[in-house]
């Protein structure tokens, strides 16, 4: 078992009361010591102790193993709370998903008269939790390079019980290829007879760089019927330079949920079960915040449509998007399989990124669940690097020596980005078995990355974008103040577009190096205006930066520009640099 088990506790609301309920295990769907039924403890605890137990929530942060970053994942059926997660590609700060979550709904009263009960897993649609686990936190289920984590809750923190347990395994991989879903097994079973039961899956999805502001509101909703899926994207992209729309784009990702398998829908639940592309979302319905949830009958009416060629929103805003399946009649002591994934793509289908569309990644994904997701070969797994020792302009990267017990295990390679977390890369080195750390020379405020990675002796190499085997911050060196001006310098020049070793893609800066402890540094268009005028202070470093934003802060334009260092007792520099815009 080589991927570890990431969770966290967190506090519950004081105003919400959360219910712990305790089931029988003879069913297989838990580990649960108990032996009382939900009934008993409904009743007032028939085999001893409390009616209603509290339970705290819990996030797995584990699931940061590749190109999707999920790491907040609930033991209560929901994805992401006032958190928006699900980065792809992790570390971008591309943010795709507000929260999602299970929603379930059927008639109880099998009369003329109707008796429809909802559970809503998700706090924005009509309840805050849905659900309650039965049970303390995930167990860990994980298996060679997939992670898993299974969890089990009940619909009895509902207004009116559904009478359903659902054991929930979420499932991911670190292998490149196949890092870019989420896969959620949902194992039910029922205590109540139902008719018209649908199960379905409602998510908030905000799309978008997370740096930016109002980013959630720019988005689209969309169904691909052949691929079966469900998805949200940006709708501009998020603009690098917002004044030239056509330019590089940010935030060109998009997400989306799926129907991998379940029983056929018209009948019993029990009925056999058929997988994806033989079987999709019966339903699809979108709306935005001014048309939340009102009422359970509302909630129900939604889920148990079957409607999935409706009109599209054309304008772009804050959007849901629910999905569902059914109908289909239970039967106490039923139980039925329900697997559903989150998705993600670099684009939806056309104008396709480098790391592949949404739509093509569902249909490799349905394939690869019928295949029964077997992985043909699979590289040793990622080293955890540790935290960087820097020393002047010297970092030590050092990592742990846990993939060469892999039998496979061949050799580590080094990488370097001069621009952010997730490249683009420079190889470095490749070094042996047994060598665990490595010493790099910096360069005075230029941040830098860095990744390390483990190769088999077929050359399959380890995820590039594992969370645990590259640095997320910068990496910097530093240098004391300079007693001369002699070798003051300005990087990089000429500036072009936007400068490789920038920490984010919404900075534009230029870099002053080996200043004095204090002087005054000027700037100058070559109409010999003064632009822009600092006091450097050093307090024991000798670097500036500029932003290149003139002293009323205005960007400035491309062109040819002038420098002036002053500094007391030392005299004056004078150089030049050039900064030419727009090439990026």
């Amino acid at each position: 078992m080589r991927i570890g088990r990431h969770r966290t506790e967190v506090g519950v609301l004081a105003a919400v009361t959360l219910i712990l309920f305790l089931a029988p295990s003879a069913d297989g769907l838990s580990h649960s010591s108990s032996s009382r039924t939900v009934q008993a403890v409904l009743e007032g605890g028939a085999a001893g102790g409390s009616a209603k137990e509290s339970a705290s929530l819990e996030w797995d942060t584990g699931f940061v193993l590749g190109d999707l970053w999920f790491p907040y994942v609930s033991n209560k059926g929901f994805f992401g709370l006032a958190i928006s997660t699900a980065e792809y590609p992790g570390g971008s700060e591309n943010s795709h998903l507000w929260q999602g979550g299970l929603w379930m709904g059927g008639d109880a009263d099998l009369t003329a008269e109707e008796d429809v009960r909802m559970a809503i897993g998700t706090f924005d649609q009509l309840h805050f939790f849905g659900y309650d686990t039965l049970g303390v936190g995930f167990t860990d289920i994980s298996e060679g390079c997939m992670r898993a984590v299974q969890t089990r809750f009940n619909t009895a923190f509902s207004p009116r019980d559904l009478g359903v347990t659902v054991e929930m395994t979420i499932r991911g991989w670190d292998q490149a290829g196949y890092d870019d879903f989420l896969i959620i097994d949902c194992l039910l079973r029922f205590d109540n007879d139902l008719e018209d039961f649908f199960f379905g899956w409602m998510s908030d999805y905000d799309i978008g760089n997370n740096v930016l502001a109002d980013f959630h509101i720019d988005d689209l909703a969309g169904y691909d019927e052949t691929a079966g899926v469900a998805y949200m994207y940006d709708a501009d992209g998020d603009p690098l330079h917002p004044d030239d729309p056509s330019g590089p784009k940010v935030s060109t990702t998009a997400m989306g949920q799926i129907l991998l398998e379940a029983p056929t829908p018209g009948g019993s639940v029990t009925a056999p079960r058929a997988k994806s592309p033989s079987i999709s979302w019966a339903g699809f319905n979108w709306w935005d915040w001014n048309s939340d949830v009102t009422s359970e009958t509302d909630a129900y009416e939604r889920l148990s449509s079957t409607k999935k060629d409706i009109a599209l929103p054309v304008s772009t805003f804050d959007y849901r998007i629910q999905t569902g399946i059914g109908p289909y009649t239970t039967a106490a002591g039923d139980t039925a399989r329900f697997v559903l994934a989150y998705v993600m793509g670099d684009g939806v289908a056309e104008n396709a990124g480098p790391m592949g569309s949404l739509l093509a990644h569902a249909q490799g994904l349905a394939t690869f669940y019928a295949g029964g997701c077997q992985i043909a070969e699979v590289s040793p797994p990622a080293p955890m690097i540790n935290t960087p020792e820097v020393s002047g302009l010297t970092v030590e990267v050092s990592w742990s020596a846990d993939p060469e017990a892999d039998p496979a295990f061949s050799h580590y390679n080094l990488y370097r980005s001069r621009a952010t977390a997730i490249g683009p890369w420079e190889f470095l080195a490749e070094l042996a078995l047994g060598t665990t750390s490595y010493d790099i020379e910096l360069e005075p405020g230029f941040g830098q990355f860095f990744l390390v990675t483990s190769v088999s002796q077929t050359g399959r190499e380890s995820n590039w974008n594992s969370a645990w085997s590259k640095t997320l911050q910068a990496v910097e060196g530093s240098v004391g103040p300079a007693t001369t001006l002699a070798d003051v310098t300005v990087a990089p020049n000429p500036y072009v577009g936007s400068a490789d070793w920038e920490l984010s893609d919404f900075e534009g800066k230029i870099l002053f190096s080996n200043l004095p402890a204090r002087c005054t540094l000027r700037i100058y268009n070559l109409a010999g205006d003064l632009i822009y005028d600092a006091e450097h202070c050093g307090e024991g470093l000798g670097t500036e930066t500029w932003n290149l934003l003139t002293k009323d802060r205005q960007s400035v334009a491309s062109g040819l520009y002038l420098y002036s260092v002053e500094s007391p007792g030392l005299g004056q520099k004078v150089g030049k640099f050039a900064i030419i815009k727009g090439q990026r």
